[in-house]
């Protein structure tokens, strides 16, 4: 019963962000890029409740390159690029903003993370020519499966499978699968207990 209602809210929530969707496709169609997305991404961001999480749900679910019904979008969370994947069960925090991401099942993103879309997104080799208008570079982050993300976390860089992150960390290089790592930048301090006495059982 509980699942029929959930569907039930999904729909109507579908319903209530088709005038967002309808929009930024048009306008996309047009221009061949991302317009509004940014926007009506910032404005789903501020609803509060329930009825938020479902309508971020269902807009993201629409917009982003893959975006599962089976996740959960916090306050405040927001995408700055539309070529995201968001895999099944996947958990984001409040007040996080995300680049170009790619992240796996069962990931969780603690509050106020922040996925850049790389280490180098603005040329700076040019000495006499202003930050802004070098040219910008934005790269693909991929995050594993059943990675833990700690709260302020900061990454710049692929993050491997079961992966856990401490809070306030900052990922400069990739961190490998089953690695506990902390730090500013971001070390591997040991491997992930749990995953590594499963892998010499099996």
């Amino acid at each position: 019963m509980k699942k029929i209602f959930k569907r039930l809210l999904t729909g109507i929530a579908m319903v209530l962000v088709v005038p967002l969707v309808i929009s930024e496709k048009i306008a996309r169609a047009i221009m061949k890029r991302d317009v509004l997305f940014a926007a009506h991404g910032d404005f789903l961001s501020l609803i509060p409740g329930f009825t938020g999480y479902l309508c971020r749900l269902s807009y993201y679910h629409f917009m982003l390159k893959s975006c599962s019904l089976d996740c959960a979008l916090s306050l405040g969370t927001r995408f700055s690029h539309s070529d995201c994947v968001i895999s099944d069960r996947v958990y984001i925090g409040y007040d996080c903003i995300l680049g170009y991401v790619e992240i796996g099942a069962d990931t969780m993103l603690a509050d106020r993370v922040s996925v850049l879309s790389g280490g180098r997104q603005h040329g700076m080799e040019a000495g006499d020519v202003p930050f802004q208008q070098q040219p910008k570079t934005f790269e693909t982050i991929h995050i594993g499966k059943n990675c833990w993300i700690g709260t302020g976390a900061i990454i710049m860089a692929n993050i491997g499978d079961n992966a856990i992150i401490g809070a306030g960390s900052v990922v400069t290089k990739p961190i490998g699968s089953n690695e506990v790592a902390v730090g500013n930048p971001c070390r591997p301090i040991r491997k992930n207990a749990v995953h590594e006495s499963t892998a010499i059982r099996q």
